[in-house]
């Protein structure tokens, strides 16, 4: 416990950092150091942003869904989080549900969200507290109906101001919603998306005009 409390307490630092220094999030191992030694030092639980060493892409959805959970013991209230998994998994239906209630119980606080590469991300994300969100990744997920569900997940968004929906079977009508539902947002990428036509960026700026759409 000493040794995890001098951890916590020269990375934290007397500028009261809520963020690893990049240095330490470089390198997994002592970033994971980092996430257990919140339970201890002269000001424990400071660390708001789960960095992606600390939680890698996995091929296996359930070990990373493990390692989540795990961390989350010590960083309850994270700021931001970042989950990836590289390869659509046959079995990772399964886990839905499960992910969801995770997510719900960590977003509270969250002003910064990524999750690449899940399956039936409306269902993932149905739970998930997101007026705070500021920022959205959901980059390689898929659904039946992505632009019925991203307008619905815009709906709870009102503060958001970067979505990141590139490789997904989102379209013109979805991007339309997501502007005309979130007044704050600035910039919307949609970068491998087939459906998404050089008519996009004409009417997202007639709901937003300050929106810079990314999709080449």
């Amino acid at each position: 416990s000493h040794c995890a409390a001098a951890v916590s307490n020269v990375l934290r630092g007397p500028w009261k950092a809520t963020a690893m220094p990049q240095k330490v999030e470089n390198v997994g191992a002592v970033a994971r150091l980092c996430v257990v030694s919140q339970r201890h030092g002269t000001s424990p639980n400071w660390l708001r942003h789960i960095p992606t060493s600390v939680l890698p892409g996995c091929w296996d959805p359930a070990d990373q869904l493990a390692c989540l959970q795990s961390v989350l013991q010590y960083v309850p209230r994270p700021r931001s989080l970042s989950l990836k998994v590289l390869k659509h998994d046959v079995y990772q239906s399964c886990l839905t549900g499960w992910l969801a209630q995770t997510l719900e119980m960590a977003s509270a606080a969250l002003t910064d969200l990524h999750i690449t590469g899940f399956r039936d991300f409306d269902v993932v994300l149905g739970r998930t507290a997101m007026h705070r969100l500021q920022r959205l990744d959901v980059s390689r997920c898929k659904c039946k109906d992505p632009d019925t569900a991203i307008s619905a997940i815009a709906q709870r968004c009102p503060r958001l101001v970067e979505l990141d929906v590139s490789e997904t079977s989102i379209s013109d009508r979805g991007l339309e919603a997501v502007a005309r539902h979130c007044p704050r947002l600035r910039r919307l990428t949609a970068v491998g998306c087939p459906k998404v036509t050089c008519e996009c960026d004409a009417m997202v700026a007639k709901r937003s005009p300050d929106v810079q759409v990314v999709y080449v």
